[in-house]
């Protein structure tokens, strides 16, 4: 119980510390109120269209959703690639609000239930939308590899509150005889979501866009993900296992419905509490997810297969209790493999790839839970729900062993690697950049080399280039008086550079010296938002100020 406790103080620590940025906050905030109204939602509409039409009704509606999130996740590039992320999600907030209203109308007044697969068609386009526009957001904010993690783990920490309280909120509203009810309460949520995204900041604002801004359609873009996930295959790897996964997730949408009302008779409330139960392994698996400072393949391939096993022993010994637990336990792989998956891809594009990439991300996992609403059906009418669930969980543990062999051929996923951010992150001009800055920064570096004695800057000349000290050490002097000495990590001609006067000071290389050399539109650019501008100047200040008392 100590160590339950211990790690949950790290994970409420670890959340504050991401949510420290009030950007990050605002992000967050509104994520985890869209989490609230989608799965709330989706409850209402399946319990709803169940007592219609059946699970044929209900799989009807996953098609819906999730076909119309195959087409506008494919097309997510066309409007990150013109309009900043953070505008993208105001205004799918807006479409998740109407969509909403539109619920809760058909609902009151007993409308014609084709409203609803429009709804469902609505909030499918929402949400392809969604993670592309975030997944770009969140490294134009976060600072460090670290700190990516840790936003990611904000997200499936709202994601898993979210698909908690959601659920939750729709049985109770359905138990108690009243789903319009639940659909205004929803309306609400989402304007407060929407106006959570109203500030947002940024030390770059071409960071917050997908590829290709001056692009008129998604056709530039997409080709540009296709590329990026060509030239890197270790992407296509964790995008097919997302495939996998969301196959599963759209067969298991249809079986919990059956499973509740007809196998364990938990009745319609049933589908919302074992969502409710899928929402508090999600938090749990936040726990889990902190302890990872680092995504890595192993660990993603672990929550792949722990996503499918519950849903296999739910079909071996059917009973309320292990349903509940089972969904829970699908609900804590879900979280970790969300936070590591999520990392991998975000960490293994480059800044101009990512909104392409999850965008060709979305539509096909859109395409994989289509595909699984539609095999639902067919898999209950020819096998039963019992052995349909057993069928259902195996797919992933047998899915994550292919996976694991393949990722282990190819190389890092990490477009850039996590040393080199680090060395960066060393230099104090760089510490306020957000990642997309660092790795705009590492994408021009050229690796350069001094002998001992050589003058590797001298005071009076032209200041066109930065370096940061890889291996050695340097002297740094002024007209033969000594001022100090530099090692591994350190930054030199930064002054120069960024004010635009000649060099202040003469670099000699004290030792055989490596180092990284960054050409002064790479520097100027990284360092021009109004945070790294005050930070390099602070730095710039300390020294002139060092070098005066010397």
């Amino acid at each position: 119980m100590s160590r339950f406790l211990a790690a949950m103080s790290v994970a409420v620590s670890a959340t504050a510390s991401a949510l420290e940025n009030p950007s990050t906050r605002r992000v967050q905030a509104a994520s985890l109120l869209g989490f609230v109204v989608d799965s709330a939602l989706l409850v209402l509409l399946a319990v709803t269209v169940f007592a219609v039409a059946g699970a044929v009704g209900v799989a009807a509606i996953g098609v819906a959703r999730v076909a119309s999130s195959s087409v506008f996740g494919v097309l997510a590039a066309a409007p990150l690639a013109r309009w900043r992320a953070d505008r993208v999600l105001v205004a799918l907030g807006i479409a998740r609000g109407l969509a909403a209203t539109v619920a809760t109308a058909a609902i009151l007044f007993r409308s014609d239930p084709s409203w609803l697969f429009l709804v469902a068609a609505v909030m499918g386009a929402s949400a392809a939308i969604q993670r592309p526009a975030q997944s770009t957001l969140l490294p134009a904010l976060a600072r460090t590899p670290e700190e990516l993690v840790t936003a990611n783990v904000a997200s499936s920490t709202a994601e898993a509150v979210g698909s908690f309280a959601g659920p939750l909120m729709a049985a109770f509203f359905i138990a108690t005889g009243a789903p319009a009810a639940a659909g205004l309460t929803l309306v609400v949520t989402q304007i407060v979501g929407v106006i959570a995204l109203s500030d947002i900041h940024f030390e770059d604002q071409h960071d917050a866009r997908g590829p290709t801004p001056n692009a008129s359609g998604g056709g530039l873009a997409l080709g540009t993900g296709i590329a990026a996930i060509r030239e890197r295959p270790a992407i296509a790897i964790v995008i097919a296992g997302f495939g996998l996964q969301t196959l599963v997730r759209g067969l298991l949408a249809t079986l919990a419905v059956v499973l509740s009302v007809q196998l364990i008779e938990l009745g319609e409330a049933g589908v919302g509490l074992l969502g409710a139960a899928m929402g508090v392994g999600g938090v749990l698996g936040i726990v889990v997810g902190l302890a990872l400072r680092r995504s890595s393949p192993n660990a993603f391939v672990v929550a792949l297969a722990g996503w499918g096993l519950p849903i296999a022993f739910i079909g071996v010994l059917p009973l309320p209790v292990v349903a509940i637990l089972a969904f829970a336990l699908t609900g804590l792989s879900n979280a970790l493999l969300d936070i590591v998956g999520f990392t991998l891809l975000q960490r293994g594009c480059r800044n101009e790839d990512r909104g392409a990439v999850f965008a060709i991300f979305e539509g096909a996992t859109a395409v994989s839970a289509a595909i699984g609403y539609i095999l639902a059906p067919a898999f209950v009418a020819v096998f039963g729900i019992r052995s349909a669930l057993v069928a259902t969980g195996a797919i992933l543990p047998v899915a994550a062993v292919i996976i694991w062999v393949l990722l282990r051929r190819e190389s890092p996923v990490e477009a850039v690697p996590w040393t080199m951010v680090e060395r960066l992150r060393d230099v104090p001009a760089f510490r306020v950049l957000p990642l997309t800055g660092i790795e705009r920064l590492v994408s021009g570096a050229v690796p350069v080399a001094f002998s001992a004695g050589a003058v590797i800057m001298e005071k009076g000349a032209a200041g066109d280039t930065f370096l940061v000290i890889e291996v050695g050490e340097v002297i740094v002097s002024d007209e033969g008086r000594v001022l100090g000495a530099l090692g591994p990590g350190a930054g030199i001609g930064e002054i120069a550079l960024i004010r635009g006067v000649p060099r202040t000071a003469t670099v000699t290389a004290l030792t055989d010296v490596t180092a990284l050399s960054f050409d002064a539109a790479a520097v100027l650019a990284a360092v021009s938002g109004p945070a790294a501008t005050s930070a390099a100047s602070r730095v710039m200040d300390e020294r002139l100020a060092r070098s005066a008392a010397d």
